[in-house]
């Protein structure tokens, strides 16, 4: 859903740039032609002479200069308000439809939600642990034992070296001839 409304915005807002570029684009032709034409009606309204005609030619490319810097800054003043302009109504549309975003987002997460089978996630959880408490359990015996083992070796070699110091103090105590 959400998909749709963000592919029908962008080709909304698609549409509505296409359409203010070829509205600028003809509004810059209306303006070179009025232009244009002022100019050829200033010049059919002028007499010609020959020291004139030198001066004219210098007023005219002075004039094509001019209007070409100013269509030039016209078209650049349109081009940036329709930028500006479809810039803000981009971000308008944007936080227009954050809301239903936000909206639809929440219900889906909400409907995800509730799918859970909590029983079921319980009974994972605690078997999981179990296991785990088992494998440590069983390292931690193992470990343990390992440790008993040493212990009863080392007291055993004590034990023995005891037995042989005190059998050697009752031999010599207690001779057998």
């Amino acid at each position: 859903m959400y998909d749709l409304n963000s592919r029908t915005i962008s080709l909304g807002l698609g549409v509505l740039g296409f359409g203010l570029s070829l509205w600028a684009c003809f509004k810059i032709k209306q303006t070179h032609d009025i232009l244009g034409q002022s100019i050829e009606n200033l010049s059919a309204k002028t007499t010609v002479d020959v020291e004139g005609l030198i001066t004219q030619a210098a007023l005219e490319r002075s004039l094509d200069r001019a209007v070409d810097h100013k269509v030039e800054q016209l078209s650049r003043r349109i081009t940036r308000s329709v930028e500006d302009d479809m810039h803000s109504q981009v971000r308008g549309a944007i936080t227009r439809s954050y809301a239903d975003v936000e909206k639809s987002v929440k219900d889906e997460v909400a409907a995800q939600v509730s799918r859970i089978n909590i029983e079921h996630l319980k009974t994972e959880v605690r078997s999981s642990a179990t296991e785990y408490i088992w494998s440590e359990k069983e390292a931690i015996l193992s470990k343990f034992d390992g440790n008993l083992d040493d212990i009863l070796g080392g007291f055993n070699n004590q034990l023995e070296q005891v037995t042989k110091i005190y059998g050697s103090i009752a031999n010599t105590l207690n001779p057998k001839s």
